[in-house]
C-alpha cells in the first residue's frame, strides 16, 4: 500500500499508470491483508481479556474498520480509474489518507503494549 500511495504521490513508477501500478500489486496487497488480519486474529486470542479493556485496541479497531472499508470502496475505485478521470490532487490525497489510515492502525497496535 505504501509503493501504491508513492505512486499516486508521483515519487515512484512515473512512467507508468496508477491503474497499472494498482493491476500489479493487487495480488501482494491481498495477499499481506490476509497474512495482517491472520496474525492479528491470532494475537487477539491469546489475549481476549487483555485487549476488551484496552483503549488503544478499539482506536486500533477503528481504524482498522475505516481503513479497509476505505480500501475496498473510494482508494479502489481511485486506483483503477483512467489516467483522464481523477486529477492530481485527488491522487496525493488519497494516497495520503490512505497512509494516515494504516499508520494510524499500526501506532493504535503499538499502543496495546503500553496502556
Amino acid at each position: 500500500m505504501i509503493v501504491m500511495s508513492l505512486r499516486l504521490f508521483g515519487v515512484v513508477m512515473r512512467r507508468q499508470q496508477v491503474s497499472e501500478v494498482a493491476r500489479a500489486l493487487s495480488p501482494w496487497t491481498l495477499g499481506a491483508l490476509c497474512v495482517v488480519l491472520t496474525s492479528g486474529w491470532l494475537l487477539f486470542a491469546s489475549e481476549a481479556f487483555k485487549c476488551y479493556d484496552s483503549i488503544p485496541f478499539r482506536v486500533k479497531m477503528v481504524c482498522l474498520f475505516l481503513a479497509l472499508t476505505y480500501h475496498f470502496t473510494i482508494y479502489r475505485k481511485i486506483i483503477r480509474a483512467d489516467e483522464g478521470r481523477v486529477t492530481a490532487s485527488m491522487n496525493r490525497f488519497a494516497g495520503i489518507l490512505s497512509l494516515v489510515l494504516w499508520f494510524s492502525v499500526g501506532l493504535a497496535g503499538r499502543g496495546i503494549g503500553f496502556l
